[in-house]
Formats: structure tokens, sequence, C-alpha cells
């Protein structure tokens, strides 16, 4: 697909750029809903033409940088091979730039990530943070949301904010007024139709046990006195795959169908740790995913696979702490 658009580039003939593209293109905005329908969306390439400055790859898509109209425009082409998904496309804005911020924390002494009122949350303290930098208020959108004393090894939120300091100024700010429980790994700037939510093609989380009684550990792991590592590998199998996870979600959850690519256990040092990996979790779904597990094993039963298969009927849901949990990684590649 690069290669095509990159010899539309080079010919520079004047031709309608729906010649290149499937006519299945959806035009959206990068984060919102779809702002044409099919037939608008049409009807606008047909009738419009681009001029195309730059067409480069960036994580899983393509990135068309052109002008229409005196405008600057950016575009993000979704696609498998040269079938063209989706296309979002907004006007380059000139007064901000968007920053991707990379960051750790503890999740002990936090309510979750999401902004609340009154509540000390992860989002509250960096978007406080930004506001006194910046002195406006800055909107972060993370790749995930985790619940409270939930923590976090790898977490992405990105923001538009002023082209007034540089990535790595910002990131030395942050972390020299950011409480000790929030660490900034990085900080760098990307294309304005950058999403740190809507771009990832999987997310991994872990869930941590520790073996012997530990005071310490106990907002960081959840005791139990070992596994029989066989009878836990096994145990997770019935998850990798596509499967509706109604029965490991909440009750609003609507759209509940997720694809697990894999989901293992290592012990190690009278530790062991569950990590699973997906195109996508729902609230709760990986505590749920753990208390079924942890029931299983004490009880002798294999109630996971009919939870799977019959996802509409009346399943008992069972949530782990949430002391254990890890949002230990996000791919976007």
């Amino acid at each position: 697909m690069l290669d095509i658009l990159k010899r539309y580039k080079a010919s520079n003939t004047p031709e309608k750029i729906t010649h290149h593209f499937a006519k299945s293109i959806k035009i959206k905005h990068p984060y919102k809903e779809t702002i044409l329908a099919y037939e608008a969306g049409v009807a606008f390439f047909e009738e419009h033409l681009f001029t195309f400055d730059k067409i480069y790859q960036y994580l899983s898509y393509i990135i068309i940088e052109g002008k229409h109209n005196h405008n600057d425009i950016m575009m993000k082409i979704k696609h498998h091979g040269h079938t063209i998904e989706s296309i979002y496309m907004i006007k380059t804005p000139r007064e901000t730039i968007r920053i991707r911020c990379d960051l750790s924390y503890d999740g002990t002494q936090f309510k979750g990530f999401q902004r609340q009122n009154h509540k000390n949350t992860v989002q509250n303290e960096l978007e406080s943070v930004l506001k006194h930098l910046y002195q406006q208020i800055i909107t972060i959108h993370p790749a995930s949301r985790t619940d409270a004393s939930v923590h976090a090894l790898h977490q992405v939120v990105h923001f538009d904010c002023p082209n007034t300091l540089t990535p790595l100024k910002l990131k030395t700010l942050l972390n020299d007024m950011l409480p000790n429980t929030i660490h900034v790994i990085s900080a760098k700037q990307v294309p304005a139709v950058f999403h740190a939510r809507y771009d990832t093609i999987s997310k991994t989380y872990q869930y941590h046990f520790h073996h012997y009684r530990d005071p310490f550990k106990a907002n960081y792991s959840v005791y139990r006195e070992g596994f029989n590592l066989n009878e836990l590998s096994n145990t997770l199998q019935p998850f990798i795959g596509t499967h509706d996870f109604a029965s490991f979600a909440k009750s609003e959850d609507k759209k509940t169908l997720r694809t697990i690519y894999n989901a293992v256990a290592v012990s190690q040092d009278k530790h062991t740790i569950i990590e699973i990996t997906g195109n996508g979790f729902l609230r709760h779904m990986v505590r749920m995913i753990i208390g079924k597990v942890l029931h299983d094993l004490n009880h002798q039963n294999k109630t996971i696979k009919r939870a799977l298969d019959n996802p509409s009927a009346d399943t008992p849901k069972l949530l782990a702490p949430p002391e254990g949990l890890y949002l230990a990684k996000i791919h976007y590649q």
C-alpha cells in the first residue's frame, strides 16, 4: 500500500484520489465517530484534489501529509495489505503539537487512572501539572484506564499543547513536579493523528502472586501458598483465541468480543506471574479471569470453557484483588 501511494505521488498527475483508494473508505476524525457516511465520503474524494507533500509509514498505518484549499491536511490510512479499512483525516493544527508520554506508576494511593472530582487519580495529577506548565487546561488521553490500586509498568498517554517546551525539557519538568509514585519514562512529539488508545494493536497485563507471608508485598502482589504450574497453565489455555467475554465483564459492557493472543504463567523465587496479552480488555476483565482461574484451581472445577461457550448464562463473576494487577505493556506495532 505504501508503494502504491508513493507511485501516485511521484506521478504528479492530477488524478482523483478515488482511483487509488478502495471504495469502502470511511472518513473519520482520529478519535471520534465517523463524520462522513459512505456516500458523502466518496463524493468528498471525487470532488476534491489533494497535493501530496509527504507519505510515510508510522506504527501500523500510513500517514499522508498534504494540502487542500491551502490548508495543511494529515491523513491516517489504516489498511490490510492493499485493502484500505479507513482514512482518518484532520486539518493539521498550527498552534499546538501532539506529545506522547510513556509512564509508569504505583497505583496504591490512587483511586484509579481516570479523572474524578475531588479524588486522587493519575489523570488528575498529570493534568494538574500540565495546567501549571502551560497555564491552560490540557486534556490527556490514555491508552488504557486502570482501577483503584492497580499499577502500571507501561502506560501511554497523548495530549495537545503549545509548542513552548521541548519534549526532553517537558519530561524533566514532569518528573520534578509529579509525585514520586508516577514516573515519565519518555516524552516525544508525534504526528497529530496519533492516538494513544485507538492506535494500540494489543495490551499485556500481569497478575503477581507471592508464596510467603510478607506484609510489605500486600500492596503489590497477592499471597497464595503456591501453584501447580502445569495445572495453572492448563487452566489458562481456554482463554486463548477470540471469545465473547460477557461472563468476564461488567454487565454494562455491550461489545464483549475480544481476542487473547497469549496467556502464560511463570514461577520463580516463590513468586508467580500470570501474563495475558490481547487486542483489548473490558473493565475488570483480567481480574475476573484471574478470579475464575483461582476458583477452578481451588475447587477442582472446569467452569471456564462453559463460561466462554455460554456467555449469556448467569455465571458467577469472581473478582481478584486489584493489588496484584499491572498494566505491563502497550503495543503499537
